[in-house]
């Protein structure tokens, strides 16, 4: 077997970790946003039914969030689809991002 044999199996398997950590982290957003939106009024059209209803609950929904972005950014930066850590990193502080700004842009629609 030659080194470019060997180069091309090692980048094949990095890229086969994508094949389950991309599926894995959105069925992470999917639960969170599910999650974070039962817990805004228990609804998904954002009615309280009781005075102050909306604010004590917004904390616990942007927690949900948080958490669920944190676990979704953990496993895009710990599978091991590339040799180095800073892309690794960078995607997922990225999917952080991507799953507390989506969350809080909806929740501010729904807060209008």
């Amino acid at each position: 077997m030659t080194d470019q044999d060997e180069g091309w199996r090692d980048s094949a398997r990095r890229q086969l970790h994508l094949v389950w950590a991309v599926p894995a982290v959105l069925l992470i957003w999917l639960v969170t946003y599910v999650l974070a939106f039962i817990t805004w009024c228990g609804n998904f059209g954002g009615e309280c039914l009781f005075p102050n209803q909306e604010a004590n609950q917004a904390g616990e929904a942007v927690r949900t969030l948080t958490v669920g972005g944190l676990i979704a950014g953990a496993v895009m930066a710990a599978a091991p689809w590339s040799r180095r850590w800073l892309p690794r990193m960078i995607a997922g502080i990225v999917t952080l991002g991507i799953t507390l700004g989506a969350g809080l842009f909806y929740i501010e629609h729904i807060s209008r």
